[in-house]
């Protein structure tokens, strides 16, 4: 297959991060319990550690990593910061921001972390996939994913935090689940400095005896009335719509996430990796697209809605190039979210600038895409440019790039002089000048561009707010959302674009 390089300056379509490589891999940690208080029974310490122990496999080794349970809510205000925030570890549909966010709208700092000696399993059965129409119970495909103490394993995750004002409905929503203090660590192996909450295998006797209180009715309520007898099992398979969501925000991440995602998350065997079942009894599930109802829950975004057969998605640097809002975009118009009286209407273009460099997105499309690629994008200078990785060693081909055009070449070229086609393009949107330096960003464009950056990373975050600028080039996006564009990341799309600008 010929394919075509393309680079993203702008992360507007797909997340990726860097490619870093694994470190060996751990043992699983030892787990221990918070601290009890003395009016707590002596039994069900007892019997907390026993369950624990079993969960771990027994490995007390001293030089393992500790994990300590949460038991209450107490324990878990043990790890509040100064700022009154809870770190928590995402390791399923939390892999995605927008998911996470539409969950805990107030969070901060969602970035992308390790976590040593865990494996993910699909082996919890969850009412919630009741509740929204999307379980199987005649194929058993009921199951949402939970983490396991694994020797050996390693798993790519999400940490964030939220408001500790938010813990108790954290607690209530995940009832079935053991509450772990871990300490994940950076992509690069450096551990954190803090503990972050992770929900890991608990037990269904666990569950009716201390999270039920021994009562019928309660357990009913959460499990009886969708026929589940049994919460923790092995003879259960992925929820369809779920797993395809889960693997879609893992390949947002980039190529590592993905591919730890397929092969460290298993079938509650625990020998069927998600690769495998996804080329056997799973094939088909990635072509399934969500009922319209759950599109904005479980729609998950990626350069793949753009370019179906993309291959190879990858972050990179590009060197010699800022990135610039002078751009006036039809497509607002269209969408109905331009703001033509406060020139709020701009989309990115990049342009040479020397001392400049750009954290960028780089993939491959199939030839045949070239000419509705050349077509979507007509009003900019098409370029060939060779980005490098992010440790600074330049690609081996060329890319293709979206640079500043001008509006004499625009009408002239891509126009032929014919004032009917430029009305096409802009003139019916009161358009009469494409590249203007006295415009500003579409507020949710921006808003997007912003969160799909934040989700690389640190690196690119940073990047993008410090070498984005507005059309005067001195005006920085960080500036500019700490000033009069303050407000623009409080912003939810409306309903019918949350799949293409929910971050």
């Amino acid at each position: 297959m010929t394919v075509l390089s393309l680079t993203l300056p702008s992360f507007p379509l797909s997340y990726a991060l860097p490619s870093t490589a694994f470190k060996s891999r751990a043992s699983p940690p030892l787990i221990i319990t918070a601290s009890s208080s003395p009016s707590r029974r002596p039994e069900l310490k007892q019997d907390r550690r026993r369950s624990i122990k079993a969960m771990s496999r027994d490995i007390s080794s001293p030089d393992l990593p500790q994990v300590m349970e949460l038991v209450d809510e107490s324990d878990f205000e043990k790890l509040i910061s100064s700022e009154n925030r809870i770190s928590i570890t995402g390791f399923g549909s939390l892999l995605s921001e927008r998911s996470a966010r539409s969950t805990f709208p107030d969070l901060e700092n969602f970035r992308v972390a390790k976590l040593q000696g865990f494996r993910r399993v699909f082996a919890h059965a969850a009412p919630i996939f009741f509740e929204r129409g999307i379980a199987n119970l005649q194929t058993k495909e009921i199951s949402s994913l939970s983490v396991e103490p694994c020797e050996g394993e390693s798993l790519v995750v999400t940490v964030f935090e939220i408001k500790q004002t938010e813990i108790p409905a954290f607690i209530q929503r995940e009832l079935e689940f053991r509450f772990l203090a871990v300490v994940p660590e950076t992509l690069q192996g450096n551990p954190f400095t803090y503990s972050a909450v992770l929900c890991g295998r608990y037990s269904d006797e666990e569950f009716f005896r201390i999270r039920c209180k021994g009562n019928k009715e309660v357990y009913f309520q959460h499990y009886g009335r969708f026929n589940i007898d049994k919460i923790w099992r092995d003879d259960i398979f992925p929820c369809r719509l779920y797993l395809r969501h889960c693997v879609l925000a893992a390949k947002n991440l980039g190529d590592e996430a993905y591919n730890n995602f397929l092969d460290h998350t298993f079938l509650g065997d625990r020998r069927t990796t998600i690769r495998e079942y996804l080329s056997s009894t799973g094939s088909g599930i990635m072509e399934e697209e969500p009922p319209e109802a759950l599109k904005s829950r479980y729609g998950e975004r990626s350069a793949r809605s753009t370019f179906p057969d993309l291959e190879n998605f990858r972050v990179a640097k590009l060197q010699g190039f800022r990135r610039v809002f002078a751009h006036s975009a039809p497509i607002f118009f269209e969408r109905g979210i331009a703001n033509l009286q406060t020139k709020e209407i701009s989309s990115l273009s990049v342009e040479p600038c020397e001392g400049e460099n750009l954290v960028v997105s780089v993939f491959e499309i199939n030839q045949t895409e070239i000419p509705a690629f050349i077509q979507r994008e007509l009003e900019f200078r098409f370029l060939a440019v060779v980005p490098e990785t992010l440790q600074g060693k330049p690609f081996t081909h060329s890319a293709v790039l979206c640079g500043r055009y001008s509006d004499e070449e625009f009408f002239q070229i891509r126009c032929k002089g014919n004032k009917e086609v430029y009305f096409q393009h802009y003139r019916r949107f009161n358009i009469d000048k494409i590249w203007r330096d006295d415009i500003f960003p579409c507020r949710l464009y921006l808003r997007h561009c912003v969160l799909a950056a934040k989700n690389l990373g640190d690196e690119a975050y940073n990047n993008f707010l410090d070498h984005t600028y507005l059309g005067d080039r001195r005006t920085t996006i960080r500036k500019y959302l700490s000033s009069k564009g303050s407000g623009i990341m409080e912003e939810e799309p409306p309903e019918a674009l949350k799949s293409r600008y929910g971050g």
